[in-house]
């Protein structure tokens, strides 16, 4: 492409030309001369190819420039804990934080503004009953004063700020004068802490079983791990394989149920004989159905000998052989039948059973386990495992109730003085001599009644002599030199008085002003500055206060370098919109031949100004005659409809803007409206436009103009060619409350 002036032109495609990447055209302003840009219809994805003006200059401009003075070198010797900011891109620069913590004496750099709430403060910073203290000495260094010409340094302290210090922070502790403080009242109050040890005052680990306390809790024969009398069956453990109704054969009832309640002292006779006492029938009769069989014929194979083949002794069912009894298939050796091949084979129909005839390994019983009479896989009665409800010996793993060690035998409370809500008798209903509830309610109520024990019931228990060990803290349950110091609380107080420091004088030595301190409870200054050398001057700060002081915190401040000059300032101006206000138009021409339309047609076309107007038949009238209507904007819609099929129907991308244009000024843009993914037809709200047009706001005009927005990114949208369909035309919904 080419860039034509009046008199020449250049080429800005010329790959020759060594600063073709960035071409500027100087053009001179003539009052009456009009420049028309016009660009091609390249478009990027990386940079905006719009025509527009960019200007570069230099302004000789007068500067104020500023520079501080000094810099924070360290601490000298500090008398407290401080903490400082030396230097910092925030507005921190020069601050200090000081506190009497942990009684260390210490200074340290930090970075950003000091949490005071992440510090045990013990002991005031300052206290009113002392005279005038140094708070701090301080080293800074000059910055190269003498080129800054100045004949001296102005200090002061500003955002001074404070906080008390307290011996009872949260205002919690007991005093004769105020009562109602729980911390120091000599009591438990609800929400202290104390160990819920019970009376014995000894943890259930370091109890010795006889109501003493031992030491090493490997003394104590405390053991939560042991199985013998946990009152829960432990694999090892003998128990009485009878099912979930716990009852043997000989005394169910047909029901689900047990004859006897105890068996140990049952006087009806049972119902069947069991000479092997295994719960069992020995004829197998079963009430209530609940005995595990697999195999009630007992002719199963196990593979005894673990040898892969049957062998004597071992049974006949599922062993993969026939054994003598076993049903067979007496169709010969082929073991198909001679009406389906035409003839008998080798052994068919001779009543005997020959080698390779189908057989049925079901036993000599003839039958399968499933088909025999009590085979039943989902008894629990009998099938060598443990189910809840079942009586067992818990005597632990090893199965001994004899035996004289407590090694296995469980035991989570050995001084026997665990809460257990068992009512005032003590006496649980799994105990042996358990006969009934507490008649006065007391058993499993959910609280502490008098003789239950007293660990672990949630309350705190003393007597005449023994009181569980408590933390007399308060209900907050802090003790006052651990309580929070609330640094919203803190005080401001006046900036201090200025000092001055004339580098070619003397240093100043107790200057004891603080005149815009008068009023403040906390006075803080600048008491003597004092030269070390030629670049270091030492700076000392005192304090004085008529109250007692936990924490401060200030900044010291000075006055600046300041110098007035005029310099070249570099500057860089695009003056295709200035405040929002487009100075250059884009008139992007497209294929610079406007296509073969039909004057019948309503055209949306940005590169070649065509805005088509809308009107609807009847919606000036309604606007007119209804001024007292309110427009529901959520259902009002405009429906537009596009000429998709037509050849001249061009969309160079997915996405464009619709501008609703103020028909009686056209440059004025009512709202816009983005339409993506290039659809058929489009929905637009009209509600709001609809109400102004209502109220007066605007003037209707007999029509809507619309165009498509040329200010977006990539300029592609201007060789959009838009045609609205004339023959499933444009409507609008109205709905409106009246």
């Amino acid at each position: 492409g080419e860039w034509i002036t009046y008199d020449n032109s250049i080429s800005i495609c010329d790959n020759t030309n060594e600063n073709n990447s960035n071409h500027v055209i100087m053009v001179k302003s003539n009052s009456n001369i009009e420049y028309e840009f016009a660009s091609s219809k390249y478009i990027s994805d990386f940079v905006n190819t719009e025509p527009y003006l960019n200007i570069v200059y230099d302004e000789y401009q007068e500067l104020n420039k500023t520079a501080n003075k000094f810099n924070i070198q360290d601490i000298i010797d500090p008398f407290s804990s401080v903490f400082y900011i030396p230097d910092t891109l925030s507005n921190f620069k020069n601050y200090f934080f000081i506190m009497n913590q942990n009684q260390n004496n210490l200074s340290e750099i930090i970075e950003d503004s000091l949490i005071w709430s992440d510090f045990l403060i013990e002991s005031p910073l300052i206290d009113s009953q002392t005279s005038s203290s140094t708070l701090m000495k301080i080293n800074i260094n000059l910055n190269d004063v003498i080129n800054y010409e100045a004949d001296g340094i102005t200090l002061w302290l500003d955002n001074i700020k404070y906080f008390n210090f307290l011996n009872d922070p949260n205002n919690d502790n007991w005093s004769e004068i105020d009562s109602s403080g729980t911390e120091g009242n000599s009591m438990w109050d609800d929400g202290e802490y104390f160990q819920d040890y019970g009376l014995d005052l000894c943890n259930s680990y370091f109890e010795d079983g006889m109501g003493g306390c031992v030491n090493d809790s490997t003394l104590s024969i405390y053991n939560e791990l042991g199985t013998e009398n946990n009152l829960i069956w432990d694999f090892g453990e003998m128990f009485d394989d009878f099912g979930l109704d716990a009852c043997p054969d000989p005394f169910e009832d047909s029901n689900g149920g047990c004859l006897c309640a105890d068996l140990n002292f049952c006087d009806i006779e049972p119902l069947c004989d069991d000479l092997n006492q295994n719960g069992v029938c020995d004829n197998y009769f079963d009430p209530n159905e609940d005995n595990y069989n697999k195999d009630p014929s007992g002719d199963d194979w196990f593979d005894i000998n673990n040898n892969g083949i049957w062998d004597d002794s071992e049974g006949f069912e599922g062993n993969n052989q026939r054994d003598a009894g076993e049903p067979f298939s007496d169709v010969g050796i082929d073991g198909i039948l001679a009406e389906l091949v035409g003839f008998s084979d080798e052994g068919e129909a001779n009543g005997i059973y020959d080698f390779g005839e189908p057989f049925f390994d079901t036993g000599p019983d003839s039958l399968y386990s499933t088909q025999e009479f009590g085979y039943n896989i989902l008894g629990k009665q009998n099938d060598s495992f443990y189910q809840f409800g079942e009586d067992f010996l818990d005597c632990g793993a090893d199965n001994d109730c004899d035996d004289s060690s407590n090694y296995d035998n469980y035991n989570i409370d050995p001084n026997n003085d665990n809460w257990n809500d068992c009512g005032n008798d003590k006496i649980c209903p799994d105990d042996d001599d358990y006969v009934e509830p507490d008649i006065d309610g007391s058993e499993l109520n959910g609280l502490w009644d008098f003789n239950e024990g007293t660990e672990l019931n949630f309350q705190h228990d003393f007597n005449n002599d023994v009181e569980e060990y408590y933390e007399d803290f308060g209900i907050d349950n802090i003790e006052d030199m651990y309580e929070i110091v609330d640094a919203s609380k803190m005080k401001n107080i006046s900036i201090s008085d200025s000092v001055k420091y004339d580098f070619l004088g003397e240093s100043i030595q107790f200057y004891n002003s603080y005149n815009n301190q008068l009023d403040d409870s906390l006075k803080i200054w600048i008491t003597s500055i004092e030269k070390q050398n030629d670049s270091t001057l030492i700076i000392e700060v005192l304090a004085d206060a008529n109250e007692l002081i936990a924490g401060i915190e200030f900044r010291i401040n000075h006055e600046r370098y300041s110098t007035n000059l005029y310099e070249w300032i570099n500057k860089e101006r695009n003056i295709a919109k200035v405040n929002s206000e487009s100075y250059l138009k884009n008139l992007t021409l497209f294929k610079n031949v406007l296509p073969n339309l039909s004057n019948s047609q309503l055209l949306l076309n940005y590169s070649y100004g065509l805005y088509p107007s809308l009107n609807f038949e009847g919606l000036n009238d309604f606007l007119l005659s209804n001024e007292d209507i309110v427009i529901n904007e959520n259902n009002t819609k405009l429906n537009l409809f596009f000429e998709k099929n037509d050849s001249n129907y061009i969309l160079e991308s997915n996405n464009f803007v619709l501008d609703f244009i103020d028909n009686k000024d056209s440059l004025k843009t009512l709202f816009s409206f983005y339409v993506s993914n290039n659809p058929d037809s489009l929905i637009v709200p009209f509600g709001n436009l609809l109400q102004q047009y209502i109220t007066g706001e605007l003037d209707f005009e007999n029509g809507i103009m619309i165009g498509l927005n040329p200010n977006q990114y990539p300029p592609s949208y201007n060789f959009n060619n838009i045609i609205l369909d004339t023959l499933k035309k444009s409507y609008i919904d109205i709905y409106y409350f009246r």
